[in-house]
């Protein structure tokens, strides 16, 4: 169970202290109280402390008043100060001032509340004190800067109208606000949510905390009661105890209990001061220094021994809701699995064995619909399917069986299967490979899925009857750089940062063009860092993006040979791939692309020696008219050969192919 008291959370807007008690009075009784306490502090601060000179040893009201106003409402603030005020103007004619050193010297402690609350509430509207930071910049506040400001007025005033000496009245009136500052206000403003009043009291009063007050107040009437010994620096031993082991406001009367009796003691004439052969103002000064010391030491070191248990507390409480989360999250993804891809797959069977007539012949409408439906089945299995990878790649449970192997087959087998994705688009595939025979230490099956990840992404958004192309070419410091590139509309500047992250889209809510999970450029990004590459991508000046794979290979890739290339016409349902395997064996550089306007496409592009045409579309009457445009611009005309016929060409043509293009039917 984590304490209530040490939870981490936003300061509550209202809060269980001394100081907003005072708050619960009436108003008018409050402007009435006020006057006549602080007028009754200021008096008792005077009479019982003050000798020579013009100020107490510790000034109490200035430092009530500060409690007071800073947990009051704002519309209260002006009169709050204003009843203090007065108060503190009765108090001075009350011990004998003249009335204008009393107006000036009251006017002067209401000034220095006044910069203490504007820029405590500048700085921290909600201060809480078991916070470092804010008790860091409550310190530097209310012990220097309004504390050394209004000192120095006051000095300078009664340097003027009184003839006392600047130092010796700045060092008393700024040692005696300072320290009512440091030690009281602390006490009344230490805060308790409402929310956890009863747990903080009842740690508070626990034996631990008893037991460590009682200790400081048991230690310091032992060193302070006796003047033989100067066993000052013992009081701090129970102070520290208290610090590390209560919190911030056990350690405020902690603190305000060694002032009150250190004080006592030394008044009464006993204590380590006693044995000081010096002024009773330099006693007063070290006593200061000494209680300032105490609340510094203390106070800091419980609003850090507090802060860092808060913080234990919340990762504690953080890391059971992380396992809550992972134990749902586990539920959710074995009935992703079991209650939703099995159904789905069983769906997308019986409508695809429909589509196909196995229940007999169906109108041209139910064929439609059972399209739609197809679609949509395969739809939510991608998304089923990409919510599962990625489960997996985030747990860990995804690694890579690498090993090396020639990264041709698994490019050509990524075209021709993407080129049955998203028919009706007839986007043109193609593939550009200026890497022969290289070789790379990946995960076929996971390098295969990244690339299809890419193609398919590509094919999303490019435009009807445009081109895609996947290539590959030496990279830098032993790497092969595999793209994809795209005729799209690009990427964004402000999606730029976000692509590779979960669940991001260019496009978001129900109007966007391409659907999709955004789960697919974050899955292959994690596919290509589990064999030790990069992805990155780049977007082009005109139109279109190219997305890049760097792979490490054990030697610098080869620099094709240029001078004898071929270009494979087929698609997915062709069986090409030992056909291109034998070509590339015979040093030839072999490109793909699976569309006569890819064709036609690489034919404006590149120069090759032939063209290697699968039996589909060696029929095909667009074939001779590309060739027919081909040729009326074209210096040289590639040969145009069957697949079929491709063993016999590269036997009886390769040698003569080196030496010049030669010119054939086209075969069938």
């Amino acid at each position: 169970m984590i304490p209530s008291e040490w939870k981490l959370s936003a300061p509550a807007k209202k809060t269980f202290n001394i100081a907003s008690q005072f708050g619960r009075v009436r108003p008018s009784a409050q402007l009435a109280l006020v006057t006549v306490v602080f007028f009754a502090l200021a008096v008792a601060g005077i009479i019982l402390t003050r000798e020579t000179g013009r100020v107490a040893w510790i000034w109490l009201p200035n430092a009530a008043l500060l409690a007071i106003v800073l947990t009051a409402p704002p519309s209260r603030i002006i009169q709050l100060m204003i009843a203090a005020y007065a108060g503190n103007l009765a108090a001075n004619l009350f011990v004998g001032d003249t009335l204008s050193n009393a107006l000036v010297l009251s006017a002067l402690n209401t000034l220095e509340v006044s910069i203490c609350v504007l820029v405590l509430k500048r700085l921290c509207p909600r201060i809480d004190l078991s916070r470092p930071i804010d008790l860091l910049i409550f310190a530097l506040v209310t012990g220097g800067l309004a504390t050394a400001t209004v000192g120095s007025i006051a000095s300078l005033y009664l340097q003027q109208t009184v003839g006392t000496e600047f130092w010796p009245v700045f060092i008393n009136w700024y040692g005696a606000d300072a320290l009512g500052m440091l030690i009281v206000a602390p006490f009344l403003l230490v805060g308790i949510p409402l929310d956890q009043k009863k747990a903080e009291r009842d740690s508070l009063l626990s034996l631990q905390s008893l037991g460590s007050l009682l200790l400081c107040v048991g230690i310091t009437s032992a060193v302070f009661v006796q003047s033989s010994y100067p066993f000052l620096f013992v009081v701090m031993l129970p102070l520290a105890l208290t610090a590390f082991t209560t919190g911030v406001s056990a350690t405020a009367l902690a603190t305000l209990s060694i002032a009150a009796l250190s004080i006592g003691f030394t008044i009464h004439g006993t204590g380590p001061f006693a044995l000081m052969q010096a002024d009773l103002s330099v006693k007063v000064i070290t006593l200061q220094i000494f209680l300032v010391s105490c609340v510094l030491f203390g106070l800091c070191t419980a609003a850090v021994v507090t802060q860092q248990r808060r913080l234990q507390a919340e990762l504690i409480r953080l890391t059971e809701v992380a396992q809550q989360a992972n134990a749902a999250k586990s539920e959710f993804l074995s009935t992703v699995n079991h209650e939703l891809r099995t159904p789905l797959t069983s769906i997308r069977g019986a409508i695809g064995l429909l589509a196909g007539g196995a229940g007999g012949s169906l109108p041209e409408k139910a064929q439609n619909l059972l399209k739609i439906s197809k679609l949509n089945c395969e739809r939510l299995l991608i998304l089923v399917n990409d919510i599962l990878e990625i489960e997996k790649i985030e747990s860990g449970k995804y690694t890579a069986d690498t090993k090396k192997t020639k990264i041709r087959k698994s490019l050509e087998d990524a075209v021709l299967l993407s080129s049955i994705y998203m028919p009706d688009k007839e986007i043109s595939l193609s593939l550009i490979d200026r890497t022969p025979n290289c070789e790379v230490k990946i995960d076929e099956d996971r390098f295969k899925q990244a690339i299809l990840n890419l193609i398919s992404n590509a094919i999303k958004f490019s435009p009807a009857q445009s081109a895609v192309e996947l290539c590959t070419m030496p990279g830098s410091d032993n790497t092969i750089r595999i793209s994809v590139k795209d005729q799209g509309p690009g990427i964004p500047d402000d999606f730029a940062d976000k692509v590779f992250q979960k669940f991001e889209q260019a496009e978001k809510g129900s109007t966007r063009k391409v659907t999709g999970t955004g789960l697919g450029l974050s899955i292959t990004k994690a596919l290509i860092e589990l064999m030790d590459g990069t992805i990155g991508f780049r977007r082009n000046k005109k139109v279109g993006t190219e997305f890049f794979i760097d792979l490490p290979t054990a030697m610098p890739p080869e620099h094709a040979d240029l001078d004898k290339r071929l270009v494979f016409l087929a698609i997915g349902q062709d069986n090409v791939s030992e056909s291109m395997a034998l070509a590339t064996d015979k040093g030839w550089v072999v490109d793909l692309t699976t569309s006569l306007s890819g064709l036609e496409i690489l034919l404006k592009e590149q120069s090759y020696d032939a063209v290697i045409v699968s039996q589909r579309f060696v029929v095909d009457p667009t074939l001779s008219d590309i060739f027919d445009r081909h040729g009326a611009t074209a210096q040289s005309e590639p040969l145009v050969v069957a697949d079929t016929q491709l063993e016999s060409f590269l036997a009886k043509n390769g040698a003569q192919i080196e030496q010049g293009p030669i010119r054939m039917p086209v075969s069938n």
